[in-house]
């Protein structure tokens, strides 16, 4: 096999060995649209665009998030007067919920998780599956974009702007359809932002994926519970 050029700015390499011209890319000394050329092709061409010259890199590892035992609470006693009939809020037992919704909450309670602040060990959590996705995704543009959107969803989380982090949590979701890590914080943005029906299926989603114990973690336990109403 025929010995490569290639194009750095202005200035003609070459000729050098197919792996070494593999190396250099693989080591980012050349960028995959680098010009190269060899006996047999007509025009010169992007390094990228010649069939099996730049191997695609390994996908990255999903983040681990370590399962923890779901404490179950204690039944609360209240003695507040009985709601009229109806639907009771599934979150203080007392006041009748509000119509028109999947998710039985009486309007203070729903204001309050409307107005609940993003918790630290999401920002975390949102910080550490940024870093994972850039480190390992340097060459891979499809996975910058699915970090890009997280991070975009957690700052529109920040301002309140939760119709807004729903779009960028279900553009980086389509990257890892399966990620725990993405469905929590896409659950409690369109929870917040009116939007129950998705809330639900996401959060049963992350129901399912846990496994037949149900163990993730206290958080996303929260989460879950927090949205289906379970105890």
């Amino acid at each position: 096999m025929s010995d490569w050029y290639y194009l750095s700015g202005s200035e003609q390499n070459g000729p050098v060995a197919e792996s070494d011209l593999q190396h250099f890319f693989a080591t980012g000394q050349l960028p995959a649209e680098t010009l190269v050329w060899r006996d047999g092709m007509e025009n010169w061409a992007a390094a990228g665009q010649v069939p099996g010259l730049i191997p695609p890199p390994a996908l990255p590892p999903l983040p681990v998030v370590t399962p923890k035992p779901v404490a179950v609470p204690p039944a609360v006693t209240t003695t507040a007067q009985p709601a009229p009939a109806g639907k009771i809020c599934a979150a203080c037992k007392a006041a009748p919920a509000q119509p028109n919704f999947p998710i039985p909450l009486c309007e203070p309670c729903r204001t309050k998780l409307i107005k609940f602040p993003v918790p630290t060990w999401l920002r975390i959590a949102a910080a550490a599956l940024v870093v994972l996705m850039l480190v390992s995704s340097v060459r891979i543009p499809w996975e910058l974009s699915a970090a890009a959107n997280f991070e975009r969803g957690r700052q529109a989380e920040d301002r309140g702007d939760y119709t807004t982090a729903v779009v960028d949590y279900q553009n980086a979701l389509a990257s890892y359809p399966n990620s725990i890590a993405i469905l929590g914080p896409l659950a409690r943005a369109a929870h917040r932002a009116g939007n129950d029906d998705l809330a639900v299926k996401s959060a049963t989603q992350i129901v399912k994926l846990s496994g037949p114990n149900g163990q993730v973690d206290n958080d996303t336990a929260a989460i879950v519970n927090e949205i289906l109403g379970t105890k």
